[in-house]
């Protein structure tokens, strides 16, 4: 029996040690004194020392007594641990988003009481929607939920801080028509609104700065329709590999605002952000960049803003000095000469506008941009080296030319020298 003892009691030893090396320092230093306690010789002394411990009952009480209170605090910890990142436990799926993952973690971590309730509250809210069982607990992917998730996508492009510095959504009515039918014309109300615009809302709550983050069985949700269905998409049939069988898609989808907040650095998804905002959707007024949370989501200025810093070489961002239409550049140099020269003269433009000219002297090739009004006869004089290029253009055609200002000559034209064609 005091072989059985002390392995015993050797063991806790070693528990506890190893408690003291993982910082677990009350169940450790109880696994030690509990450890103590057992080996028979120590025992033997404290019966000479303390006579109730030479009652059974006495000495197993307290072994037990201390082993349950150990188990106390370990299960206590694994709880705590266990709360606070349940939302984040991650798989090797979602490793790609680890850096947003671990970014809420921090934020989460760093919330007053207040805002910890309020998202607390808000994921209890969430876990009782039947959305959330259906497409969390039981992985349900298919077209039905393409319209919620484009609505929290559109929700999270226009999150923005209201007048009472609550933070609030733009968002676009139609898609929430698209949800629930009811709130048709109607003043909005996630609340009253059905089970997937409550889930829309609770969702969008969690997105915003204040309240930390999207949990990650919510990443989860987006990476398993990005599988099935992409990022985005227009009207189209698709093959589901679930039922082995084709589904047809009646309405435009959108989630690359989501996947961006995910990887704000990713340059394929910020590719598809792009294209998502000039096909199937598009951008929040510029008026807006300056109050969304997230401008480089929801409109073009914010977005040209944030991938000249992270992707200069982007295919949709101009490296230029600035970019304005032909009239902005007319109307600047019709104001003052002097200021446009100073801010636009030798610097390197893109400019948009309608050709209304295009003209070959003594071999030199030019397009003329329109301005100003019908009778107006100062133009954009855009020079073109590619001959082939301008022969495939026309009068009345939309185009965007990329050159350096030579500023305003004889009062005739603004020119453009070096001019190439953006997209061609």
């Amino acid at each position: 029996m005091n072989t059985v003892k002390k392995i015993v009691s050797v063991l806790l030893l070693f528990s506890g040690l190893g408690g003291l090396i993982r910082k677990d320092f009350i169940p450790a230093f109880l696994f030690i004194v509990l450890g103590v306690l057992l080996y028979p010789t120590i025992s033997s002394k404290i019966k000479e020392n303390f006579k109730p411990w030479n009652n059974k009952v006495v000495r197993y009480g307290a072994y037990f007594l201390i082993f349950i209170i150990s188990g106390a605090f370990i299960s206590s910890k694994d709880n705590s641990s266990t709360n606070s990142n349940n939302l984040f436990t991650s798989s090797k799926s979602n490793s790609k988003y680890s850096n947003y993952n671990q970014q809420t973690l921090d934020n989460v971590s760093k919330l007053s009481d207040k805002l910890k309730k309020s998202r607390d509250t808000a994921l209890t809210k969430l876990k009782s929607t039947q959305t959330y069982k259906n497409l969390v607990i039981d992985k349900i992917v298919t077209k039905e939920y393409l319209p919620t998730l484009t609505l929290i996508n559109n929700c999270i492009k226009g999150i923005y801080k209201d007048a009472n510095g609550d933070y609030a959504c733009i968002f676009y009515l139609s898609l929430v028509d698209e949800v629930d039918k009811s709130l048709k014309n109607k003043k909005y109300d996630f609340e009253k609104g059905s089970d997937k615009i409550r889930f829309t809302d609770y969702i969008t709550k969690l997105a915003a700065p204040s309240l930390g983050g999207l949990p990650v069985e919510v990443v989860e949700i987006f990476e398993r329709y990005k599988k099935r269905y992409n990022v985005f998409g227009k009207p189209s049939t698709v093959y589901n590999t679930e039922t082995k069988q084709s589904e047809s898609i009646e309405k435009p989808y959108d989630m690359t605002g989501v996947f961006t907040l995910f990887q704000p650095n990713n340059k394929k998804i910020l590719n598809k952000l792009y294209e998502a905002n000039t096909s199937v959707s598009s951008w929040f007024s510029s008026k807006n960049n300056e109050i969304l949370y997230y401008p480089f989501l929801g409109t073009l200025k914010g977005y040209k803003k944030h991938v000249r810093n992270v992707y200069p070489e982007s295919p949709y961002v101009l490296n230029v000095d600035a970019e304005l239409t032909a009239n902005q550049l007319y109307n600047a140099y019709n104001e003052n000469e002097i200021a446009a020269d100073k801010k636009y003269k030798n610097k390197k433009l893109a400019v948009t506008g309608i050709i209304s000219e295009i003209s070959e002297i003594w071999g030199k090739v030019t397009v003329d941009l329109k301005v100003g009004g019908r009778f107006e006869f100062t133009t954009i004089k855009c020079s073109i080296d590619d001959k082939d290029l301008v022969a495939s253009l026309r009068k009345g055609q939309k185009i965007t030319v990329i050159g350096t200002c030579d500023g305003l000559t004889a009062n005739l034209y603004i020119g453009l020298n070096d001019c190439k064609l953006w997209g061609n």
